[in-house]
């Protein structure tokens, strides 16, 4: 009487790894642009 089958499970795991991804890409990217900024203003315009 499993309710959950492999495959579903499956899906689960990797919506929540690929959520878990973005959130941490997103956090990165924040901290990234932060401290870019802060440090200086001339990294980005070389970037962009």
């Amino acid at each position: 009487m499993s309710i959950l089958r492999p495959r579903s499970s499956a899906s689960i795991y990797l919506q929540f790894s690929r959520a878990l991804f973005h959130q941490m890409l997103g956090f990165s990217l924040t901290i990234l642009t932060r401290s870019g900024i802060t440090l200086s203003p001339s990294i980005t315009s070389i970037a962009g």
